[in-house]
């Protein structure tokens, strides 16, 4: 039997793998390198690169953010603080 999936279903899928990859590889590659450097620094340097990483999606999205519920807003900053 043929499926078909829709696009958004098939770029969260991707996105997953691509997630789920990038985590096997810190732990094994990228880590170990940076055992010599306070755990805050290093903390410091991922959420960085993940802000420069995700900021275009969120400028180019503003329109759609702006017309969110303010409990959709409100579960954004939970998630976002207590992720």
């Amino acid at each position: 039997m043929k499926q078909h999936f829709n696009k958004s279903f098939l770029i969260g899928s991707v996105a997953i793998i691509i997630a789920a990859t990038a985590w096997s590889l810190d732990g094994t590659l990228i880590r170990p390198n940076f055992y010599s450097f306070p755990a805050l620094n290093v903390v410091f340097i991922e959420h960085i690169f993940g802000s420069l990483l995700f900021a275009p999606f969120l400028f180019l999205g503003y329109r759609k953010l702006t017309k969110l519920s303010k409990k959709s807003m409100f579960d954004i900053v939970w998630i976002s603080l207590f992720g």
